[in-house]
């Protein structure tokens, strides 16, 4: 087994270990409407029943407590299997919107100016051209 190997294994030993479930919180406790919070349940019921999506689980957490956590509809639509809590969901491309989240976290927490741009805190993009100047590239 290589060093490499042996890293990659013990980070995710160690990552696993550190893993616990979040405590449990009424949303009033941290700043959430609980009245506002059951507005979800008939988002996704909406949702599902026009076929918009075949389901989906959230989970909602401040100051490291969960107030709200919740699976909706279907995790496979042909076969009718029900969505639980702990579905595991392919990412995709989701690191835009993760990336977003975590921003706006720190955004929450005065961590990080809403109207902060990238090259204030790295200036090799302060000079970063975005897209084809041309059409032929």
């Amino acid at each position: 087994m290589t060093r490499k190997t042996l890293a990659t294994l013990a980070l995710a030993a160690a990552s696993a270990a550190q893993a616990q479930p979040l405590p449990t919180a009424a949303p009033d406790s941290v700043g959430f409407s609980a009245e506002r919070l059951q507005n979800i349940d008939a988002f996704f019921a909406s949702e599902i029943e026009r076929k918009r999506v075949p389901g989906a689980v959230v989970a909602i957490a401040r100051q490291g407590k969960l107030v709200y956590f919740k699976a909706f509809g279907v995790a496979d639509p042909v076969k009718g299997t029900p969505m639980a809590t702990d579905t595991i969901f392919q990412l995709a491309s989701m690191t835009k919107i993760q990336a977003a989240v975590g921003a706006l976290a720190l955004t929450e927490q005065g961590k990080l100016p809403l109207q902060s741009k990238l090259a204030d805190y790295f200036p090799a993009f302060g000079t970063a051209v975005v897209g084809v100047p041309t059409a032929d590239g």
